[in-house]
């Protein structure tokens, strides 16, 4: 499995719309800060960045043994040059992923973030009640920023955050990685290199388990 701190690695500036609508020089500077913070959650996890970022040849599928929680967040720098606004918002996460890869427990398996004027992180949990405790503790980094965020920003118009939260099962969800680093959720789980029984999207939805997957790509 791999460790929240190797997911950590991909903290990176990533996908086809990184950063297009933050322009000029003020917005640059927004950016640059807000990237700053986030690298700094990077930094004090990150023991295998490079090991992330090792193209594996070959297709693979993830291969999780129990429900997956799927939790999407982000922020979005509605007016991006009110950048004390925008900056307590945005230096909120990295103290939380430092926090998460301190404290296994807590139920973090990995993520994904990508930076723009809208950011988003992809990450896995063990479960929804792992999530919420974690939102809920008052010993974890979470709960004083939030209440902080509704009391001076929420209503502002200056800083936008969204969530999405998903609860799938193992037979619910199938996935390919076709020559990629780890990544997703079989870099948060398991993966296994597709073989027969599992070539198509058709075959790999409905598994019970990882077992039954492993089964297909051995042919026992």
């Amino acid at each position: 499995m791999e460790s929240v701190e190797r997911q950590a690695g991909a903290i990176a500036c990533g996908g086809p719309g990184c950063g297009v609508d933050i322009a000029g020089a003020g917005r640059a500077r927004v950016r640059s800060d807000v990237m700053g913070q986030l690298a700094e959650g990077k930094a004090a996890m990150s023991e295998a960045a490079a090991m992330g970022r090792k193209v594996e040849p070959g297709r693979f599928t993830a291969a999780p043994e129990e429900a997956v929680t799927v939790f999407l967040i982000g922020m979005r720098a509605n007016r991006w040059w009110k950048v004390p606004a925008v900056m307590r918002t945005a230096s909120a996460m990295p103290r939380m992923l430092r926090y998460l890869a301190a404290h296994p427990e807590a139920g973090l398996l990995g993520f994904h973030s990508w930076f723009g004027r809208t950011t988003v992180m992809l990450s896995y949990w063990k479960s929804p009640e792992h999530l919420q405790r974690f939102a809920a503790d008052r010993e974890a980094p979470h709960l004083e920023p939030w209440r902080r965020f509704m009391k001076e920003a929420a209503g502002s118009g200056d800083v936008g955050v969204w969530h999405e939260t998903y609860q799938v099962a193992v037979r619910d969800q199938e996935s390919v990685y076709s020559d990629m680093p780890a990544f997703g959720l079989a870099a948060a789980t398991r993966r296994v290199p597709i073989g027969r029984g599992s070539n198509t999207a058709r075959q790999r939805l409905g598994r019970r388990s990882s077992e039954g997957a492993a089964e297909a790509v051995t042919g026992a």
